[in-house]
């Protein structure tokens, strides 16, 4: 909608065209052509104006004032964004206090308001939780039916749940195009394919530094008595699981659409299984932050010198076997599940430390207890970098091994 006009230096190639004129053509009224061509963004963007106002604004710049119509105008269309029920009490509201599912539904509504044409989507659900994501999703559904939209979107389920037709872009050239239905039975170009399975392999890599910092915080946290530190580490949990289902989504994606053999459905089935051995260090990171609530300010049982270790240690393991799988090095991942073993002789030295505080004073029993959880999750912890290391060795094989010494 002519947007890159204003930016200094931006040039372009080829014709756009709308209902059969090409938008660049010279004399083409600019402020018709963003009439008829609306906009939605990857952030919503309402104006710091009222919800009313931000609907109201694009008919006032084209002369509508007559407040009996704007009323009108306003409800309709934040009817037809599903957004009317939720602020009709509410209008002179800041728009900026909407929720930013509600900001964005705001912003569909404003660009309703001047009854458009075409309606341009770019990635609008990328900074939304999957609640409002679905509320976009639903209404687009409800749109398309009157208008034409056009969205850009990384997410090959949504595309797949909303659309009608779909182009699919590599490298900025037009691989394929068709209808939606027919594109997700037929198999992506293999450079493409190849594409997407390093885009799963960083994913792991982004929610396995995710689970380690949560195994940093945790211990710093109990480490320092730091009880804010501790519930953002338990807050920052949710961010983790959500983050293993969209990768588990993605993994069943490919496996549905595009029946991969082989070598390429190991290295899935190994991504499906690590990314729920991260979740679950992380879990027992929350478990460890919840520990640290509970022991509050008590005095220290014992100064913490072995726990620490284990977590460096346990750290460290997980590092390396993250490294392992990028590489594909089974040496490596065979070496990091011996290594287990020196997790295992620190919580074994743990326990007996702390097993004869409490024989020696009952009293002492709690904070010990609390503490003997605390190394335990970290060598459950450790645990699971083995099963990963056996993953490695499996998406390269093809054989299971159990090599760890410890299995969980």
């Amino acid at each position: 909608n002519r947007m890159n006009d204003i930016i200094p230096r931006s040039r372009l190639e080829g014709e756009v065209l709308l209902d059969g004129q090409n938008i660049y053509d010279n004399g083409v009224d600019v402020v018709e052509v963003r009439k008829r061509v609306g906009m939605i963004f990857q952030q919503p963007n309402p104006f710091p104006k009222s919800i009313y106002e931000n609907v109201a604004f694009g008919s006032k710049m084209l002369g509508m004032n007559h407040s009996a119509v704007l009323d009108e105008v306003v409800e309709k269309s934040l009817r037809q964004a599903a957004l009317w029920d939720e602020v009709k009490d509410d209008l002179k509201r800041s728009a900026l206090m909407l929720s930013g599912g509600q900001q964005q539904r705001l912003c569909i509504a404003r660009v309703l308001a001047v009854e458009p044409e075409v309606i341009l989507m770019d990635e609008p659900c990328s900074a939304l939780d999957p609640a409002a994501t679905l509320k976009i999703e639903e209404l687009m559904q409800e749109l398309k039916k009157e208008y034409t939209i056009v969205i850009v979107t990384h997410n090959m389920q949504q595309a797949a749940r909303v659309s009608d037709l779909t182009g699919f872009f590599l490298l900025g050239e037009l691989v394929e195009y068709g209808t939606t239905l027919r594109l997700r039975r037929c198999k992506m170009p293999r450079e493409s394919f190849e594409r997407h399975l390093g885009e799963l392999q960083n994913e792991v890599l982004v929610l396995g530094f995710m689970a380690e910092k949560a195994i940093f915080h945790s211990v710093e946290a109990l480490k320092q008595r730091d009880l804010a530190a501790a519930e953002q580490v338990i807050a920052n949990d949710l961010q983790i699981n959500q983050k293993r289902h969209d990768v588990e989504e993605k993994c069943i994606e490919l496996i549905a659409t595009q029946q991969p053999m082989a070598g390429d459905l190991r290295v899935i089935v190994a991504v499906l299984n690590i990314i729920v051995e991260l979740e679950r260090m992380a879990d027992y990171a929350e478990g460890i932050a919840k520990i640290t609530l509970m022991i509050g300010d008590e005095p220290p049982l014992k100064p913490l010198i072995d726990v620490p270790r284990m977590a460096e240690k346990a750290r460290d393991m997980l590092r390396r076997s993250l490294s392992a799988f990028i590489g594909r090095d089974i040496e490596a991942a065979k070496q990091i599940c011996v290594e287990d073993d020196e997790v295992d002789d620190l919580y074994d030295q743990v326990y007996r430390e702390l097993l004869t505080f409490m024989i020696e004073d009952p009293r002492t029993i709690t904070r010990a207890t609390r503490l003997i959880w605390v190394a335990h999750n970290l060598e459950r912890i450790a645990d699971r970098v083995t099963n990963i290391c056996e993953r490695v060795v499996f998406m390269v094989t093809g054989k299971i091994e159990e090599i760890g010494s410890s299995k969980y």
